[in-house]
This record gives C-alpha cells, sequence and structure tokens, in this order.
C-alpha cells in the first residue's frame, strides 16, 4: 500500500456543508485554540471559549449572557461579531470577505459577510467549533436558546442571495 499525498491530507480537512438557507459551501473546522490566536475575539465571550478549552461545553446561558436568558444588546453585538469573522475564516469555497467599507469596493465576484444571513453565520460558528452539521438540531437548540429573540425586528434575519442570487 502507498502513501497518502498531499492532496489526501488536504482534502480530509475540508467538509462540503449546507447551511439552513439551503446554500452549500466547503468549509474548514477552526479550533478554539485558532480562534483565540487571532486577537479577534469579543472580551465577553472569552470567559466561554475559555470553558470550551477546557473541555467543558458552555451552556446557553454562559454564551448568551443576559438576564433571565434573554442576551444582552452588548452580547448580541459581540456574538454577530464572531459569526461574521467565523464566516470569513471558515468558508473555503466561495471564500467570504469582511464587508468593505466603501461601497465602491464591492466586486460581484465576491462573497461578503454581510450577504450571508445570520442564521447560517450561526450555524457556520456553530459547526466549526465543533457541532454537529444536522440543521434540525442546530435549529431547534436555537430555538430554545433564543425563544422568540430571533423574530424580534432588532435581530430579524435579512438573508440575501438565500436562493442562490445576489
Amino acid at each position: 500500500m502507498g502513501t497518502s499525498t498531499p492532496g489526501s491530507f488536504k482534502q480530509a480537512k475540508y467538509s462540503v456543508l449546507t447551511l439552513p438557507s439551503g446554500n452549500t459551501i466547503r468549509a474548514k473546522r477552526v479550533s478554539v485554540e485558532e480562534w483565540i490566536a487571532t486577537g479577534e475575539i469579543p472580551n465577553a465571550l472569552k470567559p466561554v471559549l475559555a470553558k470550551a478549552l477546557e473541555g467543558k461545553r458552555p451552556t446557553v446561558g454562559e454564551v448568551l449572557g443576559g438576564e433571565n436568558g434573554k442576551p444582552s444588546e452588548e452580547r448580541l453585538q459581540d456574538l454577530m461579531q464572531m459569526y461574521d469573522f467565523a464566516a470569513t475564516k471558515v468558508f473555503v469555497e466561495p471564500r467570504c470577505y469582511p464587508a468593505p467599507k466603501d461601497e465602491s469596493e464591492r466586486s460581484d465576484e465576491k462573497l461578503y459577510v454581510d450577504e450571508v444571513g445570520p442564521e447560517d453565520k450561526a450555524f457556520v460558528f456553530y459547526w466549526s467549533t465543533g457541532g454537529s452539521s444536522d440543521i434540525e438540531k442546530f435549529r431547534k437548540g436555537s430555538a430554545e436558546a433564543l425563544g422568540d429573540l430571533a423574530a424580534s425586528e432588532d435581530v430579524a434575519p435579512t438573508p440575501v442571495g438565500a436562493s442562490g442570487d445576489t
């Protein structure tokens, strides 16, 4: 039996994922250590990731913060920042780019993080940090964690390109 090729190793680190929107990507997992090494972790989420480094799964309450199981606005912003960052690191094909500061710098040939729906970004983050690729399991956990929050005007998803259009 021959040895594996470099391509075999490279191919093994990628997965094809179907996102909640129905779009499909080639993705790579990013370890908690890699997340921390980037320096892009919001301070409020560092204790949650530290717990994950110890091999302990943080509770939904620890991830969401806030009172009475409702996340604070600051925590929601931190999570959205993490989800955006995750999309730019996890999407391999198509590659996902940070949103340009100037709209004139946009290219129709690129996918930007603000063109990916929030549910897709949350799913990618969840999967990347060791979660399941089972969309129904993800949706059930998200619904239990967030309740009616996802339907509020402040965080209602407005996915662009969910049907494959841009």
